[in-house]
């Protein structure tokens, strides 16, 4: 935390998968490609950061991970506000690249997409212990088309 407010965040990850039963993996996903070993490495990181006002916050989070069955790319930008002590409005923004070579497309091609989403929401503190929230969320890419959520939500603290 270089100051009170600001805390940033940094990792490094290896992944290894391993298959003991390649012919099994093979049988499962027919047209899948590459397993033509049974182990497989895959490094990758990611990047968070967060500034705190009084009564907001700014989140970034960023994470990448490869390797010789795909990638996964991509990052979000959340924000949330407290107004007069009881209102609550929040929003993200997300942005993602994928490739799957395990799994092909209906055309032989590996399955990649790029996507991008969106969520809004607002809440009320019904109580310290307590708050109720409503968001909506919208994401897009080429693989599912348009996907939509509502979400309601009841947070509530207690001591068990």
């Amino acid at each position: 935390e270089p100051v009170s407010r600001l805390s940033l965040e940094a990792d490094a990850r290896v992944r290894r998968y391993r298959s003991d039963d390649v012919e099994a993996a093979s049988a499962a996903a027919p047209n899948a490609r590459g397993f033509q070993t049974a182990t497989s490495v895959a490094p990758g990181g990611g990047l968070r950061g967060r500034y705190r006002w009084s009564n907001a916050t700014l989140v970034f989070r960023g994470s990448m991970l490869s390797g010789d069955q795909g990638r996964r790319l991509g990052g979000d930008v959340s924000f949330d506000r407290t107004i007069a002590q009881r209102y609550l409005l929040d929003g993200r923004l997300s942005l993602w690249d994928f490739e799957d070579k395990l799994r092909a497309s209906a055309d032989g091609s590996t399955r990649s997409a790029t996507s991008f989403g969106y969520v809004v929401g607002a809440g009320y503190k019904l109580s310290r212990e307590a708050t109720a929230m409503v968001q909506f969320e919208h994401d897009s890419n080429r693989l599912v088309g348009q996907r939509y959520r509502l979400l309601a939500m009841l947070d509530v603290r207690a001591w068990l």
